[in-house]
């Protein structure tokens, strides 16, 4: 005899919930009805549970950092709760009809132009999240929507955001995040800041280019790879973009333009009106010569650097996957809005 199906939530004594979008490590996420403004919204539901540390304060941070954040590449807050005296902690934000890059890459890469074209507006918004401060630290493709008909880039999921008030995070915190997507700062325990963002749209970027993810495998092996070999630039039309992405994933952060940069940029590759003159007058010198998957660290120096983040990569490994933040890569999927099955 089949079970009975459990209802769906009523939250806050307003958003109802109607279909079921997504189940990820820490949450679930709903498509509900807001009774109080009207329309819909999405519905994250958070599973005390399967969190360490302090999820209120994690789930307070989240909603603290999407309140102050207003940008047309940033998915908005409509309400949000932390969790406490008996209520549900949970977040509802704006729906957004579209699928996540995550779900469109499964078909395949993507045309360059048009990847330039997202990289653009993706870039924009990171530009704007860090001018407020505030480093997402998860970039990657289940993190990404393709709202309507144009499919423009929204950024999704501030659940590990650094805040402006944060300048310094314990080791357990800075590894936060997906593995195959971790800048090399991050795999080293090091202090992390917009760079971070800019390296991690890059891998996005690459993904969207070659279909193929840079740092596929588990947890650890993904993660220290990136500190072994920089990722293979594929020969593309437009050398102008091939020459930008490998800046944007250089080892050293400081190498790295930022986003507002990287943007402007890739908005010129999109539409056709950025020219090697103009890179230069951009102050942007294009890498010539470039051995594409070259190693940028000796064997020898190879050994030192993986004991040195070995108590890292342990953390990364353990607790991160028990948190839901570092999934496994088949299931590169937290709670984050994807729309059902139509």
């Amino acid at each position: 005899m089949r079970a009975p199906e459990a209802p769906l939530p009523v939250v806050a004594g307003r958003f109802r919930a109607t279909g079921l979008l997504g189940v990820g490590g820490s949450a679930t996420v709903y498509r509900a009805l807001d009774d109080h403004m009207g329309g819909d919204v999405a519905l994250k539901l958070f599973s005390p549970a399967s969190e360490l540390g302090r999820p209120d304060m994690r789930r307070r941070r989240e909603i603290q950092v999407l309140r102050s954040l207003e940008h047309p590449g940033v998915v908005s807050i409509v309400d949000g709760d932390p969790g406490g005296a008996g209520s549900p902690p949970f977040i509802a934000t704006e729906y957004v009809d579209g699928p996540t890059l995550g779900a469109v890459l499964q078909g395949g890469p993507i045309p360059e132009l048009d990847a330039a074209r997202l990289g653009a507006e993706l870039a924009e918004a990171l530009a704007y999240v860090h001018s407020r401060g505030i480093v997402h630290r998860d970039v990657k493709p289940a993190n990404i929507l393709l709202a309507g008909a144009s499919a423009r880039g929204m950024l999704i999921d501030f659940g590990i955001a650094l805040a402006p008030d944060e300048t310094r995070l314990t080791t357990e915190s800075m590894t936060s995040g997906t593995a195959g997507f971790l800048s090399p700062e991050q795999v080293r325990g090091e202090d992390i800041g917009p760079p971070t963002d800019v390296y991690a749209l890059g891998l996005v970027l690459l993904e969207c280019l070659t279909g193929q993810r840079c740092y596929p495998g588990g947890d650890v092996g993904a993660a220290l790879a990136r500190l072994f070999r920089q990722p293979a630039i594929p020969d593309l039309d437009s050398p102008l973009l091939a020459d930008l992405l490998a800046r944007m994933v250089a080892l050293d952060p400081a190498e790295r333009p930022t986003a507002e940069s990287a943007a402007s940029m890739l908005r010129g590759i999109g539409d056709g009106s950025l020219t090697d003159e103009l890179m230069v007058l951009q102050s942007w010198s294009p890498v010539r010569g470039r051995r594409r998957g070259r190693l940028l660290i000796p064997v020898a120096a190879a050994a030192a650097i993986a004991a040195s983040t070995a108590g890292v990569m342990l953390n990364l490994s353990s607790s991160r996957t028990a948190s839901g933040e570092v999934p496994p890569p088949a299931s590169d999927r937290p709670a984050t809005q994807e729309p059902a099955p139509r």
